[in-house]
């Protein structure tokens, strides 16, 4: 198993760990600026995502939170995921954006 962390600028957090017996990849990051990613119009701060991967069996999961998203005209307080990998589907579990003003 091989562990890979880091600390960065801005309070950006990170952990990969690599089991290349097993397959197995594990990642987390924290307060990373989408912003700077420039993907798209696509805004906010990653509070928590997280990644558990198989490879050799090709199944997954992911959780994502996300503070002040937004994407081209949309724009919210908040918004969280769970998806999840097995082979060749990807599936959204749960999807929540929070926005103000909305009941």
């Amino acid at each position: 198993m091989r562990t890979l962390r880091w600390r960065g600028v801005d309070h950006l957090d990170g952990c990969v760990q690599v089991n290349a017996e097993a397959s197995r990849v594990e990642c987390a990051v924290q307060g990373l600026l989408l912003d700077e990613l420039e993907l798209a119009s696509l805004r906010g701060e990653v509070q928590e995502a997280l990644l558990s991967l198989n490879l050799e069996s090709r199944i997954g999961r992911a959780v994502v939170s996300v503070a002040g998203p937004r994407f081209s005209g949309l724009q919210g307080q908040s918004l969280s995921g769970a998806f999840r990998w097995e082979r060749d589907v990807v599936r959204l579990e749960r999807a929540v954006l929070q926005q103000a003003n909305s009941r």
